[in-house]
């Protein structure tokens, strides 16, 4: 089993503007057989640049932090803690 490493799917450009091109800018993820504490950090990653998005994109708010949201509650369902508070959207 080979496990990708954090810097395979961490995007190192700057943030994105748009929602597009966060889309864009998050093509890469883990491994499918990855552990679960990368998966981990990829879905804590995505929640990040997402709710950066929303701050931006104003015509797009809505759908980045919904983006992001589902990021968060990713981590929150991986870790075993039921699910994400829709407050942490923001």
């Amino acid at each position: 089993m080979v496990a990708s490493k954090v810097e395979d799917w961490r995007n190192t450009d700057p943030l994105p503007t748009t929602l597009l091109t966060a889309r864009e800018y998050l093509w890469r993820a883990p491994a499918f057989d990855a552990p679960r504490e990368e998966w981990i950090a990829y879905h804590e990653y995505r929640a990040e640049v997402f709710r950066h998005v929303a701050a931006i994109d104003t015509r797009h708010r809505y759908e980045a932090g919904a983006e992001a949201w589902l990021a968060k509650d990713k981590v929150v369902k991986l870790r075993g803690s039921g699910e994400a508070d829709p407050a942490l959207i923001t």
